[in-house]
């Protein structure tokens, strides 16, 4: 069992107080976790591999599917990623127990579930970039809500990249040109930003992938969006320590 896991599963064995009902492996492998399983599109560099934390809670009637690649070489980066997915599941719980002390009928519908898969892992010598898809939803929702989380990381500092850590924005003409050109890769008709903010990002080979949740920018029935735009086109606008 890899740290990763130990972490994880730790951290939603203290959430649950003990109350958890967990099942036997026999009952985990009849479970029919929703989507289960990595993106064929997912290529994992050298020296990573792929950690799973799959648990049905039974108190809760809630799944939990947690996919994320592990680099086998940093275990403070491997920390540093668990903790920001178990932020992430810790939200979820609590705003899942609020609503089951009000409506105890959720316990006998349709299982709720916190869903984490990766779909994109980049390495260089200067950055480590993961990118996943969290969905989650509780029980008598009339949809999941998506999400994209994305974690960048310095990799001589050991610290998590931010916007503004990475992205060089010093003038108005510099705020203007991302703007415009991150609108020009949505290349929706009436979908865009109209400001910069701590928008989601993660690093690619070529390009940077800016990343809009549902309800975001648009409305639901647009859906996630991921908007690329080639490293090319952004040279200056890119701090010079991550070019």
């Amino acid at each position: 069992m890899t740290r990763l896991f130990i972490t994880l599963l730790g951290l939603f064995l203290i959430i649950s107080c003990n109350q958890t009902k967990t099942k036997s492996a026999n009952e985990i492998d009849k479970y029919d976790f929703t989507n289960l399983g990595v993106s064929d599109s997912l290529k994992l560099p050298k020296g990573f591999q792929i950690d799973s934390t799959l648990k049905f809670d039974a108190s809760r009637n809630t799944e939990i599917q947690i996919i994320v690649p592990k680099y086998i070489n940093s275990t403070n980066f491997n920390s540093a990623v668990s903790s920001y997915i178990a932020k992430r599941l810790t939200d979820f719980i609590t705003s899942l127990d609020t609503l089951l002390q009000e409506d105890h009928s959720m316990l006998l519908s349709s299982p709720s579930s916190f869903i984490v898969n990766p779909v994109s892992v980049y390495k260089n010598n200067k950055v480590l970039s993961y990118c996943f898809i969290i969905s989650s939803v509780h029980a008598g929702a009339a949809h999941p809500l998506t999400k994209y989380y994305s974690f960048n990381y310095d990799l001589s500092k050991e610290i998590k990249i931010n916007f503004y850590d990475y992205f060089n924005i010093k003038s108005k003409h510099d705020t203007a040109f991302l703007k415009h050109i991150i609108n020009k890769a949505i290349n929706r008709s009436n979908i865009g930003i109209d400001k910069l903010y701590d928008i989601d990002f993660n690093i690619e080979p070529d390009s940077i992938a800016f990343n809009f949740d549902d309800y975001e920018i648009a409305s639901y029935a647009e859906g996630i969006i991921k908007a690329k735009v080639a490293k090319r086109d952004i040279p200056k606008i890119i701090m010079n320590n991550y070019r």
